[in-house]
């Protein structure tokens, strides 16, 4: 059964306290690292805006509704799958990758399928056809419902966690609660954004910043539309997600989350402190000064990372790399995986996100800039 809107109140009064929590806490915790970021400011040129506003991105004409797989069918349990793929100058997707899974495994293969048959609009660059690479999110979705169910169990479990998390009584009551949460047998697209995001804010409790990031990515995977966030939530999430991302030096997924919050963001105050992050981070992208960070494969096998800079080495891995992809505007490169080499994006390629195949849970470090 569909939660109540006196429950839905209820728990978006207490997640927007949570929300709240967790984008103090990210601001608070994460100040130090950006205090120690001083690099040169850069500020673009005339001739790279004009570049950045001569490129029209690859627009979808005919979508492909996936087949639901039986399995999880069968037990009742909805899903999302997310795509990095190349679309070519004729508008046929092109090696396609699913580098985050929430729900059955068995959702990636349908999803595959059903974007080997979209067509799209191609993508142009000063009014050329060109290959680009481009992000989709399938959502496997059981009733004809558009807004997320949110079964009446999973709500009060979810609603216990966020009262022990607010309140804080104990670190014990708080570990307790979030067991029991993480325990819930998940069913609903709903229910896995709602968990996500409890993780994320588990994980920030305990300074896990890498695992809150993903879980909050996580968190925010369903389109607005589709999500149980109301927009002033969402919009706090994403703030959250930025602090994050800036955290883990995570810096070119930080660039497009700011795109996403910089149009609804009307605080003067607090955009005047986006917009001098955003100024480091620019300063990064034009020094030569070298960034690094911890990172991980996960379930899919799959590691996705938006390139801040055209240079980067993996190294120090513990467990197994294979393949290394880089889906870029204009072209698409593979690389087989050679640790400590210094890989260099061909001038012609821009706006790359890099695709890391390897063993589940295999742990690494990227250095861009190197």
């Amino acid at each position: 059964m569909d939660v109540s809107n006196r429950w839905q109140k209820s728990a978006f009064v207490i997640g927007h306290k949570l929300s709240t929590f967790l984008l103090l806490f990210l601001t608070t915790s994460c100040t130090s690292v950006s205090q120690r970021l001083e690099e040169p400011v850069a500020t673009p040129d005339e001739e790279a805006i004009l570049s950045a506003n001569a490129y029209v991105p690859p627009v979808l004409i005919t979508p492909k509704t996936p087949r639901f797989p039986h399995a999880p069918r069968r037990l009742g349990k909805e899903g999302w799958v997310v795509l990095d793929f190349m679309v070519d100058p004729k508008g046929k997707p092109y090696e396609i990758e699913a580098t985050r899974l929430g729900g059955h495994k068995s959702f990636v293969e349908e999803a595959v399928r059903a974007v080997e048959q979209f067509v799209y609009e191609p993508a142009s660059l000063n009014g050329r056809p060109v290959h680009a690479r481009t992000t989709r999110r399938i959502r496997f979705s059981l009733g004809d419902q558009l807004y997320p169910r949110v079964s009446r169990d999973f709500f009060h479990v979810y609603q216990n966690f966020l009262r022990e998390a607010f309140e804080a009584n104990s670190e014990t009551a708080i570990h307790q609660s979030y067991q029991q949460l993480s325990a819930f047998g998940i069913q609903k697209t709903g229910e896995m954004e709602l968990l996500n995001f409890a993780k994320a804010l588990y994980a920030s409790r305990i300074k896990d910043h890498l695992r809150a990031m993903e879980y909050l990515t996580d968190a925010l995977s369903l389109e607005n539309e589709d999500s149980v966030f109301q927009d002033e939530e969402r919009l706090r999430h994403l703030q959250s997600l930025f602090w994050l991302q800036f955290h883990n030096k995570n810096f070119g997924a930080a660039l497009d989350t700011w795109q996403r919050i910089e149009p609804k963001l009307s605080d003067s105050r607090k955009r005047s402190s986006y917009t001098n992050l955003v100024t480091q981070i620019l300063g990064y992208k034009e020094s030569e000064r070298a960034f690094a960070a911890r990172r991980s494969i996960n379930g899919t096998k799959r590691f996705a990372h938006k390139l801040l800079t055209n240079a980067f080495t993996l190294s120090n891995v513990e467990g197994s790399l294979t393949t290394a992809k880089l889906y870029c505007i204009s072209g698409f490169i593979i690389y087989e995986i050679e640790l400590q080499v210094r890989y260099v994006v061909p001038p012609n390629l821009s706006d790359c996100r890099l695709v890391v195949t390897g063993s589940p849970n295999t742990t690494f470090t990227i250095s861009e800039n190197p």
